[in-house]
């Protein structure tokens, strides 16, 4: 016998009453549990420095300080919803380089948008390389697979099929590069921005492909 079973019902937010399982949880979303995953049941280290796009835990702030010591490298936190032990004293800040609700990164010469919220019109949007290639890149979370994520890709179908005049005066159809960082998206593995670029691209090809056969 045991004195305790913990469940990691990864970020499903389906309540404990739902699934007919004895005890007691809070439901929602451990994103952190991407990077545990890793670090201590695969003994992979995937990199130095790590952002979290919000909601990093249920816990108090005690329980979420004893989840942080088993992490290494750099911690960023972006601020989410969910994340209330940030009120409390007893959270120990000190583990985050920062802790903030919005923060705009440079990976390989591209911008990086961040926020646990998708930003619909975000800083640089416009941006393009000499090849037509983005310069920025809007990550969010918060809207997991649900309505408001397929809302989503409508907003960005219809902006990436909308022409609007460019600085340069010539017309073109208007970039919008905004990613879900949904960590069942990626398996519950942290990846690395061209990683998740290529997920992104292939997560999108499926859904048209099966919205076609629906049709």
């Amino acid at each position: 016998r045991t004195k305790a079973v913990i469940l990691a019902m990864g970020c499903r937010e389906r309540p404990r009453g739902a699934l007919n399982i004895p005890g007691y949880r809070p439901a929602g979303i451990y994103t952190a549990g991407t990077a545990q995953r890793l670090v201590n049941m695969e003994g992979y280290m995937p990199g130095r420095e790590v952002v979290i796009l919000g909601d990093l835990s249920w816990g108090t702030a005690e329980e979420t300080n004893r989840l942080l010591e088993q992490l290494h490298g750099k911690l960023y936190l972006i601020q989410g919803n969910h994340d209330r032990f940030l009120k409390d004293t007893a959270f120990c800040r000190e583990r985050f380089q920062w802790i903030q609700p919005y923060a705009e990164l440079h990976d390989n010469k591209r911008k990086v948008i961040l926020c646990h919220y998708p930003v619909m019109c975000y800083n640089g949007q416009y941006r393009l390389d000499k090849e037509g290639n983005p310069k920025v890149y809007m990550l969010y979370g918060h809207v997991h697979d649900t309505h408001d994520q397929r809302l989503m890709e409508q907003f960005q179908r219809i902006t990436a099929q909308t022409e609007a005049e460019a600085a340069d005066g010539t017309v073109r159809r208007i970039p919008c590069h905004m990613i879900n960082c949904f960590c069942m998206y990626s398996d519950y593995m942290p990846l690395s921005l061209d990683e998740w670029i290529g997920l992104d691209e292939q997560r999108r090809s499926e859904r048209r492909v099966s919205d076609e056969t629906e049709i």
